[in-house]
């Protein structure tokens, strides 16, 4: 069981890969726009991926680096 402020968002098994990169890219500016809005600064990002996957979106951790995220890989 997760607490009931946590996100979780997956992808569908094989249908979706390559998703979770760059899902993980956008949902850590999420994280960040809505931290902002609402003046907290609670949360974690955390990126599940195979090694596989990772390699169709690979440049999106080019992304999280420029954009200042900081996700546990």
């Amino acid at each position: 069981m997760l607490p009931a402020n946590v996100r979780y968002i997956t992808q569908v098994y094989y249908g979706c890969i390559g998703y979770s990169v760059g899902c993980c890219a956008g949902a850590g500016l999420a994280q960040r726009e809505i931290q902002c809005e609402t003046e907290t600064t609670s949360g974690r990002l955390i990126l599940v991926v195979g090694d596989g996957s990772i390699q169709l979106s690979v440049q999106e951790i080019g992304t999280m680096i420029k954009a200042g995220l900081n996700p546990i890989m």
